[in-house]
């Protein structure tokens, strides 16, 4: 099916917009990851201080994973729009190699 064929640019996009959900996916298993940290025992077999870690509160593990998440989206689909300008603007040639 050659759905969107006279417009590349839309095509860029929706293709690009089907990939968020596994994103979105991968930064929600990370966010729970650093949220269960805190809460997690660490036996530590030797009598030596380490020094401590960073570790995040849950209001900044959601303000990273949102600012994340946007930045993310903006790049991506920033990104698709340039690829089918580029597409539809720039040597055909090169686009034959893309496809």
């Amino acid at each position: 099916m050659n759905w969107f064929s006279n417009n590349p640019i839309l095509r860029e996009m929706i293709y690009d917009f089907s990939w968020f959900s596994g994103d979105f996916t991968i930064a929600t298993y990370l966010a729970g990851i650093f949220r269960t940290l805190p809460r997690m025992t660490f036996y530590k077999f030797s009598n030596e201080n380490s020094p401590t870690i960073l570790i995040l509160k849950g209001s900044q593990i959601s303000n990273i994973f949102w600012t994340f998440f946007c930045i993310h989206i903006i790049y991506s689909q920033t990104l698709a729009i340039l690829t089918g300008y580029g597409l539809v603007h720039l040597s055909f040639a090169f686009a034959a190699i893309y496809y």
